[in-house]
């Protein structure tokens, strides 16, 4: 995991009140979660893909693929889907709190929605599905 890279994916989510955090009731969690959610939720998670040596004495290229899902009922996770897809494209900025620099976000897909096995409370549960490849250049 890198906390590095999920806490500049979570800047990103909350950076205003008018749509993301406002149709959440708690920001995105990392790892595992604990019971219970509430009816709307989302889940992040990063994992590295590849790094490498910008030359000799230069900093490292770091790839890392982050993913988004959001799960609960079919209208809520639609709605969220469409406001993920709209703040996390290949024109988004991240601001890593290391100092990292952020050179770009590449969509993986453009959101998928598929119906989960459980349900909550006699509900269906549903799933939406945002992934990225993030590439930054780190000093270490």
């Amino acid at each position: 995991m890198d906390d590095d890279t999920l806490a500049a994916v979570l800047a990103l989510w909350q950076q205003d009140n008018t749509d993301l955090p406002a149709l959440f009731t708690q920001p995105p969690q990392a790892g595992r979660l604990k019971s219970p959610q509430p009816a709307l939720y989302a889940q992040l998670a990063c994992e590295p893909v590849k790094r490498e040596k910008g030359g000799s004495q230069g900093p490292w290229l770091d790839w890392r693929k982050v993913t988004i899902t959001v799960r609960g009922t079919k209208a809520g996770v639609v709605s969220a889907l469409a406001l993920v897809g709209g703040r996390f494209h290949d024109r988004c900025t991240l601001t890593y709190p290391s100092g990292s620099i952020f050179i770009r976000w590449r969509p993986l897909s453009g959101g998928k929605l598929v119906q989960d096995e459980k349900t909550k409370a006699g509900t269906d549960v549903w799933q939406g599905i945002v992934d990225g490849e993030v590439l930054s250049v780190r000093a270490v």
